[in-house]
């Protein structure tokens, strides 16, 4: 969940109104995640039981898709300051956090996921 304020108007803002929003904010984030969890499961159920077949789509597929997407947002990095400094910012986190979940969750994943 995004929630875009404009920093002038925010600064602007009393303490307590900050407050306000911050906690509306966290709660409908944990909201959205919450309803995500279980009503996708369920709307998969309702997919399965009608007969949809399922498929991954293929690693060349995958790899291409990234492949495309990587030159995409440099390109777009290429052509515009505001949005490399986004997206260089984005890329170390992704690294950092892509490294965290690879030792923190993949193994989990790796065996909880696939083990009934």
């Amino acid at each position: 969940m995004t929630f875009l304020v404009n920093k002038n108007a925010w600064d602007k803002l009393p303490d307590h109104y900050k407050a306000i929003l911050e906690s509306a904010f966290a709660y409908v984030n944990i909201d959205m995640q919450a309803k995500y969890d279980v009503q996708n499961p369920q709307a998969l159920q309702r997919l399965l039981q009608q007969g949809v077949k399922l498929r991954k789509f293929s690693d060349d597929i995958l790899q291409q898709a990234y492949k495309i997407n990587q030159e995409i947002m440099e390109e777009l990095a290429s052509k515009d300051k505001v949005y490399k400094k986004v997206y260089d910012s984005w890329k170390k986190f992704r690294g950092d956090i892509n490294d965290w979940f690879k030792t923190a969750e993949l193994t989990y994943v790796n065996f909880g996921f696939y083990t009934k």
